[in-house]
């Protein structure tokens, strides 16, 4: 969620009229915003449960791909002999693979999602959420917080974007 305080907005306001008389608001605007990447959440070829680590991963090449995807535990055996562990295919002369995991939610509050992928002038930033249920949930005596199933979740985004040579910054918790 973003959050802007009072000294923040006067702080955008005050730039924004500033970039808008100078008339190189449009340039300005679009160095510092950079430019918004087509990206494609990518799903495991066959049904697979597998848990990986709380880390963010960039995969440039079949064999970055295949270590990534190694790292993560298979949770159910036979995922084991399946073509390629279930990984999906990328034609890395055209894409790269980003991954950002969080392990693993013990109930449906749990979540993690890609909200944005930024190339910036010297970095591509990836930006994500990840949802936890709020601590006053299981505190006796403070009234109804929020209700989550139980059920253990798999905390891992795969996304395909264009193929880059610039580092990847990852923004989010």
């Amino acid at each position: 969620m973003d959050v802007f305080t009072a000294s923040g907005v006067f702080k955008h306001f005050v730039a924004f009229n500033v970039l808008a008389a100078c008339g190189s608001f449009s340039d300005a605007v679009a160095k510092a915003e950079g430019r918004p990447l087509e990206w494609l959440y990518l799903q495991p070829e066959h049904a697979v449960a597998r848990m990986w680590p709380s880390a963010e991963y960039v995969a440039r090449n079949e064999d970055e791909w295949g270590r990534a995807w190694d790292e993560g535990r298979a949770m159910d055996p036979p995922d084991e002999g399946a073509p390629r562990n279930g990984r999906p295919f990328v034609d890395f002369s055209r894409y790269m693979v980003i991954g950002v995991s969080r392990g693993h939610g013990y109930s449906g509050c749990h979540g993690l999602y890609v909200r944005d992928i930024v190339e910036r002038a010297s970095f591509i930033e990836v930006q994500f959420v990840h949802r936890q249920p709020e601590d006053e949930v299981s505190k006796p005596g403070q009234g109804v917080g929020q209700m989550c199933t139980a059920m253990g979740v798999f905390l891992t985004r795969w996304v395909r974007v264009p193929k880059s040579g610039k580092p990847v910054r990852f923004v989010g918790g």
